[in-house]
């Protein structure tokens, strides 16, 4: 069931954002990579980390971000996860354990 409910949280946060934007306090001339390529470029790595359950897109202050799910927030975890990426803010959402539904 938490897998299913990520999954529509995450796809529900694509759908609302243009990729196309910038991020905060970044123009056009300083930032070349759509939200969409660098979470593409950067997923693997943050799925690396030990916690790490999903990425995707999501709002934060009214603008585009990369979510982090998370199972639980723990001291190492907001020592790996970045706060920014290549500009792109960055949002830890805690979503616990995501199992495949049987």
């Amino acid at each position: 069931m938490r897998l299913a409910l990520a999954l529509a949280a995450c796809m529900a946060c694509s759908s609302e954002i243009s990729d196309k934007g910038q991020p905060a306090g970044q123009d056009s001339t300083h930032m070349n990579a759509s939200i969409t390529d660098v979470l593409a470029r950067h997923t693997e790595d943050l799925m690396s980390i030990p916690g790490v359950v999903g990425t995707g897109q999501g709002v934060q202050d009214d603008k585009p971000c990369i979510i982090v799910f998370v199972e639980e927030k723990t001291d190492s975890l907001a020592q790996e996860i970045p706060s920014t990426l290549e500009g792109w803010p960055v949002r830890v959402d805690v979503v616990g354990e995501i199992r495949p539904l049987r």
